[in-house]
């Protein structure tokens, strides 16, 4: 094993041969504590990195709805989108035009019927909990599937123009909703 220190803060970077990995694996994590995927690079035909964020809020019937769906794009060179890493956002309908010409109005639906039906589905493991609103982090790949990155419970203010006022009204809309459901 080679240990190395890196400029991340600190942290080292290890690097194992296979059957040590393995075995590190076999001694440090117990059995069903981890979710575990293949490597998945999501890049775009330019090089950079990018992941889709999908952000869902009830509405004023207690219903899932999409408030933005947006491209989260990361520098050349990284290996993440992290907004606060130099990443920056898009639009949708422009990446996938770029990345999926001949199929991005089939993507774009299916992003969007997954959004829906994700959070439908995540909500329904969650006996005692009421989700008002999620931030989904999905990649697709080279065979244009989907994989889940990451969900985000309050997933803060969207990064693209002129969302604030929907996210507002979304979350008055379901207070109200739920006020009047307890009357």
């Amino acid at each position: 094993m080679k240990r190395k220190a890196s400029a991340d803060g600190g942290r080292e970077q290890h690097h194992l041969q296979k059957k040590k990995l393995l075995k590190w694996f076999s001694d440090h994590i117990q059995p069903n504590e981890y979710i575990a995927q293949p490597f998945l690079s999501c890049r775009l035909n330019t090089g950079h990195v990018y992941d889709l964020r999908l952000h869902v809020q009830k509405n004023g019937m207690g219903e899932w709805v999409i408030t933005s769906i947006y491209p989260r794009i990361g520098p050349i060179g990284s290996i993440t989108s992290n907004m606060g890493s130099g990443g920056y956002t898009g639009y949708l309908d422009d990446i996938l035009k770029k990345e999926f010409p001949d199929s991005w109005r089939e993507m774009q639906t299916e992003v969007e019927r997954f959004a829906i039906d994700f959070s439908t589905h995540f909500e329904s493991l969650y006996h005692d909990v009421l989700f008002d609103e999620l931030g989904i982090d999905v990649g697709i790949d080279e065979n244009q599937k989907l994989w889940l990155f990451e969900v985000n419970w309050r997933p803060g203010e969207p990064v693209i123009f002129n969302c604030e006022l929907d996210v507002a009204r979304n979350t008055i809309l379901y207070a109200k909703y739920l006020a009047e459901r307890k009357k």
